[in-house]
């Protein structure tokens, strides 16, 4: 004779069935209600599918965003068939003096809004592209490098850039917000009240979470710390 399993909805009582029937329709209605509800321009969070979040809006926090700063034009930076190299040391076995290719034909773009890695293995040239692209490194150097299609100004374009170097150089003794105060009075200048100087370091340590270390000497703050702090003194200015 052929068996088969109860259901294990036949193994709850019709009294049951229909509380835990009130009880589902009870928590979809409330997560309906909960999705239509508004607070302000923020939505409240619903579990509706299970497993799927709702986004919430940020809107607000996104305008926020470093809104005391300057405001620059957008920059575009592209290169055309970069060639760089470099005179070899002369030695007893080398009497004549050579030169060592370290870029060949290397072209790309930095788009302005975005940020762009340059990856490649230990020797590839990646520094050297850096320092190329900063102005660092002018001699030898072949190919076209332009500024929103315009031949580069060597000039103004380090006036209008900045270059945090790999090994940063803080001031040892002072204070992680004393450090910004002191860029900010070189960089901002007096053009700007102290009121208005303030709210700009302010807003650029808190959005790079330097808030915390604010009364820390940067010399006892973490690696991390310190290259967010070298790149907060460069941000005072935009």
């Amino acid at each position: 004779m052929d068996t088969a399993e109860p259901d294990s909805s036949d193994l709850i009582p019709s009294t049951s069935r229909g509380a835990e029937q009130t009880r589902k329709i009870t928590i979809l209605s409330n997560v309906d209600s909960l999705n239509n509800q508004k607070c302000g321009s923020i939505t409240p969070l619903a579990v509706s599918p299970p497993g799927l979040h709702k986004k919430i809006s940020n809107t607000v926090a996104e305008k926020k965003l470093f809104s005391n700063l300057a405001k620059r034009p957008p920059v575009d930076i592209e290169f055309t068939n970069l060639s760089y190299s470099v005179a070899e040391k002369r030695s007893f076995f080398r009497p004549s003096r050579g030169y060592k290719t370290i870029l060949k034909g290397v072209s790309g773009k930095f788009k302005s809004g975005e940020l762009t890695a340059i990856m490649g293995p230990s020797g590839a040239g990646k520094s050297t592209l850096m320092n190329i692209m900063a102005g660092y490194k002018s001699s030898n150097l072949v190919g076209d490098i332009t500024i929103n299609g315009a031949r580069r100004d060597l000039r103004k374009f380090r006036k209008m850039s900045s270059y945090i170097m790999q090994d940063d150089c803080l001031s040892q003794h002072l204070t992680v917000e004393e450090s910004m105060k002191v860029a900010g009075d070189l960089k901002l200048g007096e053009r700007m009240s102290v009121k208005d100087k303030q709210l700009v370091i302010t807003e650029v340590m808190d959005n790079l979470g330097l808030t915390e270390c604010a009364g820390t000497r940067t010399n006892q703050i973490s690696g991390g710390q310190r290259k967010r702090l070298a790149i907060a003194l460069e941000l005072v200015n935009n």
